[in-house]
């Protein structure tokens, strides 16, 4: 009796993640290539830019030495 029920769990332990590795695997082939696609197109349309033209993830630092080194050039 013990040997059934363990070849039978092993039987269905190798099935599960057969059939989720082949679920990922289309999803990742089928769907993935274009919604992967999609996003990149949004970020760069719809990128945060500042009042002065940056992009808002730059440090205040950085920001700051941006505008004196803008200035000091057009002047």
């Amino acid at each position: 009796m013990s040997p059934e029920p363990s070849s039978a769990d092993s039987k269905n332990r190798r099935k599960q993640p057969q059939l989720v590795k082949d679920k990922d695997l289309d999803t990742q082939s089928i769907s993935g290539s274009i919604p992967s696609d999609a996003p990149k197109r949004k970020k760069h349309q719809h990128w945060a830019k500042d009042d002065s033209g940056l992009p808002t993830n730059l440090p205040a630092s950085f920001k700051r030495f941006w505008k004196s080194f803008t200035i000091a050039i057009s002047d």
